[in-house]
C-alpha cells in the first residue's frame, strides 16, 4: 500500500472510479453535540449519493432560490477490506485511506428532507474529496485533526479525540466495501449566517500527524446559483 496517492481527474476525487456508497453521521463531535445541546445514545447515519463526490480545486454550485450553503469540514475514511459487524478493536483495519472532505448542504431544504440529507446534501459537488490519500497503516485513528479555513480564516479546528463514537462509523453501518467512504460529522458548526457566499473559497485539510508535512487538503470556490427550477418548486411545497 502506497503512503500517499495524487488525485485522479474528474469528478471522482482521488480515487480511479466513484464510491459505491458514501455513509455520513448524522452527530458525532462532542464540540457539536454539545452545540445542539443533546449527546446521541447511538449513532445514526445517512448515505450521500456517490455523483456528489467532486475533486479539489473545482467550483459548488448553489441551487437557485436558495440561500443557506454550509459547510462542514470533515475527516473521510476510504474502505479497503469489506466489513461487516467487525468488532470495534478491528474496525480501523478495514480503513485503507485517510482523506480530507467537506460535506457541504442547503440550510434551506434541510427542514423539507426531515434527516435524509437527500436534497440538502445530495448535490453535484457536494462533497469535495482529497486530492491526497494518505495510508490509514501509518496514522493514528485517535488523534486526526481536520480544520478548515474560509478565505484564509479557520472556522473549524477539532481532532478525532472529540468524536463521539469512533470508529463505530465503520463497524455499525450497514457493510462497507472497497472504495466505499464514510465521513466523520463535522466538530463545532458555523452560525447559519456564516454560510457559504459567492466568491468565497473553503480549504479543509488533514494532516498525516501533528507534526508531518505530508496532508490532505482540498480547496474549492462558490460559484453563482445556478438556474434549477425543480429546486425552486421543491423549496416552494411542490
Amino acid at each position: 500500500m502506497t503512503t500517499s496517492t495524487d488525485a485522479a481527474a474528474g469528478r471522482s476525487g482521488p480515487l480511479a472510479a466513484r464510491p459505491g456508497k458514501i455513509i455520513a453521521v448524522h452527530l458525532s463531535y462532542a464540540s457539536r453535540a454539545d452545540q445542539r445541546g443533546r449527546r446521541p445514545a447511538a449513532p445514526s447515519y445517512f448515505f450521500k449519493p456517490s455523483s456528489s463526490v467532486a475533486a479539489s480545486g473545482g467550483t459548488i454550485e448553489r441551487p437557485a432560490g436558495t440561500e443557506l450553503l454550509a459547510f462542514e469540514g470533515e475527516i473521510a475514511l476510504v474502505i479497503g477490506d469489506p466489513a461487516r459487524r467487525v468488532p470495534l478493536a478491528d474496525a480501523w483495519a478495514h480503513v485503507a485511506y485517510v482523506t480530507a472532505s467537506n460535506d457541504f448542504g442547503l440550510y434551506d431544504l434541510r427542514a423539507n428532507d426531515k434527516g435524509s440529507n437527500l436534497r440538502s446534501k445530495g448535490g453535484d459537488g457536494f462533497t469535495p474529496i482529497g486530492p491526497t490519500l494518505l495510508d490509514a497503516s501509518e496514522i493514528d485513528p485517535g488523534a486526526i485533526r481536520v480544520r478548515t479555513w474560509v478565505n484564509g480564516a479557520i472556522a473549524q479546528d477539532d481532532t478525532t479525540a472529540g468524536l463521539i463514537c469512533f470508529p463505530n462509523m465503520i463497524s455499525s453501518p450497514p457493510n462497507v466495501i472497497r472504495a466505499d467512504h464514510s465521513l466523520s460529522e463535522q466538530p463545532e458548526a458555523p452560525r447559519p449566517e456564516e454560510a457559504v457566499r459567492h466568491g468565497n473559497t473553503l480549504t479543509a485539510r488533514v494532516p498525516a500527524r501533528s507534526t508531518s508535512p505530508r496532508r490532505a487538503e482540498h480547496t474549492l470556490r462558490h460559484s453563482p446559483p445556478q438556474i434549477n427550477p425543480v429546486t425552486d418548486r421543491i423549496r416552494n411545497g411542490w
